[in-house]
């Protein structure tokens, strides 16, 4: 209705003020590439609202699944790099967490390191998380749009996004996306 009025309107004050044609009409077409270009970007970002299929290696070398590894539970998920100083900082709360929530699945996803550095590097500062994966190729980071590490999302336990948050993690935040989660 309101589209419908505003072309109308678009109409009577073109009639009355023909020298703004060719401005009017470039707005309109300035408008209707944005929106189709606006639609596009959120049927794709909908798409990115899930927890993806993706098949990552564990450190004991199977292949595995990420929906599989939820097991129908709130999920978080770190994207991490042993190089990564905030990620090296935020790693005792997500193991904290870990332990004390064992109704939520948590995964920690190495960004492109190999096998022997990550069980070094988890070795080295005393960390036993039960699941941790490689990304040897970038996939989840690349699907989920994440430009940097650490990257941590939280999703339900339908698998639905419920919250992510760029940059390290404090007790707080960490809090408040399982909550949003429904852990």
């Amino acid at each position: 209705m309101t589209v419908l009025a505003a072309m109308i309107l678009m109409l009577v004050q073109l009639k009355r003020y023909p020298q703004f044609k060719k401005a009017v009409l470039a707005g309109v077409a300035v408008t209707a590439a944005s929106f189709a270009f606006g639609s596009g970007w959120l049927y794709a970002q909908q798409h990115q609202q899930v927890l993806a299929d993706i098949k990552l290696e564990s450190l004991s070398g199977y292949q595995v699944a990420l929906p599989q590894l939820a097991q129908g539970k709130p999920v978080v998920m770190n994207i991490w790099a042993s190089w990564c100083p905030p990620c090296h900082r935020e790693m005792p709360a997500l193991l904290d967490a870990e332990q004390q929530n064992p109704n939520i699945s948590f995964m920690l996803i190495n960004l492109q390191e190999s096998r022997a550095r990550v069980q070094q590097y988890l070795r080295q500062h005393q960390l036993s998380f039960k699941h941790v994966l490689l990304d040897s190729h970038g996939d989840v980071a690349s699907f989920y749009g994440a430009q940097g590490v650490p990257a941590t999302l939280f999703f339900s336990a339908d698998g639905k996004l419920a919250s992510v948050h760029f940059g390290e993690l404090s007790h707080a935040i960490l809090q408040q996306g399982i909550t949003k989660a429904g852990g």
